[in-house]
């Protein structure tokens, strides 16, 4: 299931939170940020993404949370309807997809834990690390 890759620059906008989900990405090269605004205008940053990792996966019908490119980015998209008439015919596809999906659910669990129970300055730290470590 090959896409042309997409390229997006720091700063730009992957998806907005509440737009409808019409796409998967997965990321090829760089980093990008997942976020919340709140209504006071605050953001709210709830993870980053590397290569390898997907984003946009629809459990709903409009976006959960805004992506946004942190370094030059390079994502590969797929139609929402494409990724489910794939997964339907290839149940390997479809156990990749929730592997995937279920490996990036305890890793948000893990960033919520690291960041509730952390300093700023332990958190600014967690960050570079995990950054260095690619």
């Amino acid at each position: 299931m090959r896409q042309p890759v997409e390229r997006f620059a720091a700063g730009a906008a992957v998806f907005w939170e509440g737009e409808p989900a019409k796409h998967t990405f997965e990321v090829i090269e760089g980093t990008l940020r997942a976020l919340r605004i709140l209504g006071d205008g605050r953001r709210v940053i709830m993870g980053f993404l590397r290569p390898g990792d997907l984003l946009g996966v629809p459990l709903k019908d409009d976006y959960l949370y805004t992506v946004q490119a942190v370094t030059p980015a390079e994502l590969r998209r797929v139609p929402r309807r494409r990724l489910e008439n794939e997964s339907a015919r290839a149940p390997y596809l479809r156990e990749q997809l929730f592997s995937r999906l279920c490996d990036e659910m305890a890793a948000a669990q893990d960033q919520m834990v690291f960041l509730s129970r952390r300093s700023a300055d332990e958190k600014v730290a967690g960050f570079l690390l995990m950054m260095a470590r690619g």
